[in-house]
């Protein structure tokens, strides 16, 4: 059972993924945000620093955005480009040139070229983007199993809704929103292979979800439904770096500016094997939980075997297995 859950907390609306183990994945976004990654937006060129290899953009926002320096931009010249990074701490947004428009079985590079696939399908996916396939491409892990035909049904869509976005950039004043960015439900629809349901507490969000399910992912929209789980109450822990173990003990979480710190403590028990498997399979939950990302060092309680050790190296890499990150 997989099924993804949203709903809405003072002002914060929080999605995660649900499964027999519990939540993961949870996002969070303010509910009427100011802007989103993944934005589209014809923007401005307000600054061009050489200097730094920066171009500063007004994309609508308190704050300019920031852009790497190409060849050929100007001061005042309209701009197409992405957000890939949110506003934060006293710093403006981020924006690419490198345009992505993403499907559940295909992520779309109208600017790019060549075909590239996800980690954990073979090199021959490649093939299953069916030539002429102008601009780039990127097979998703969604796409296996799927008929030649769904693929190419999908590759139309992303190509047709590129054609849409160019049109309006003929005719659109600097700087506008050609088209917004996924919410965190709605990223989590793109980015979860296998789906059960999808469920809305909220009445306006599940009218709004269901609209953009029928336009971009039709064949999901009777996944709809009523009844989630209260994410505000998973939520909370999260702010707590202890995290208690099912069999005793407990995780200590410490995340700096350069690396997340885990320690395991195995609350006193003498099997440090069975201790140390569940602590792997609460470390992977939590992981995708807070969204941490980056240098990960676990300190496991000491095991003298070898055969231990490497068993624990195996659970290690099943409870990763699933994770959308690649784990290196």
């Amino acid at each position: 059972m997989r099924e993804i859950h949203c709903g809405s907390v003072d002002g914060v609306t929080l999605a995660a993924i649900v499964d027999r183990h519990g939540p993961t994945d949870l996002l969070a976004e303010p509910s009427e945000p100011a802007c989103r990654i993944g934005d589209i937006v014809l923007a401005r060129a307000d600054r061009v620093d050489r200097s730094v290899g920066m171009v500063f953009l007004d994309v609508g926002l308190a704050r300019p955005a920031v852009l790497p320096l190409r060849r050929g931009v100007r001061a005042d010249g309209p701009l197409l480009v992405q957000l890939v990074g949110l506003p934060r701490e006293g710093k403006g947004a981020e924006a690419t040139h490198d345009i992505a428009l993403a499907g559940r079985l295909l992520v779309h590079r109208p600017l790019g070229s060549g075909v590239a696939v996800s980690s954990g399908l073979p090199k021959a996916a490649t093939g299953w983007i069916a030539p002429p396939a102008a601009g780039g491409w990127i097979v998703r892990r969604a796409a296996a199993g799927q008929s030649a035909e769904r693929v190419e049904a999908e590759a139309a869509a992303l190509r047709s809704r590129w054609q849409s976005i160019a049109d309006k950039a003929e005719s659109a004043r600097a700087p506008t929103v050609l088209e917004a960015g996924p919410g965190v439900a709605e990223r989590l629809v793109l980015d979860t292979p296998d789906i059960d349901a999808i469920r809305a507490g909220d009445a306006v969000q599940r009218r709004k979800l269901g609209r953009w399910l029928e336009e971009k992912v039709p064949e999901f929209g009777g996944l709809l439904a009523a009844d989630p789980i209260d994410l505000a109450e998973t939520a909370a822990p999260l702010l707590d770096p202890l995290v208690p173990l099912p069999r005793g003990g407990s995780l200590a979480i410490e995340t700096t500016r350069a690396l997340t710190a885990i320690d395991v403590d195995s609350g006193g028990g003498p099997d440090a094997l069975p201790a140390n498997r569940a602590a792997a399979r609460e470390i992977a939950r939590q992981i995708r939980l807070r969204n941490i990302g980056g240098i990960v060092v676990i300190d496991f309680i000491s095991m003298g075997r070898r055969v231990d050790r490497l068993a624990l190296m195996e659970t290690i890499r099943d409870v990763f297995a699933d994770d959308p990150a690649t784990p290196r």
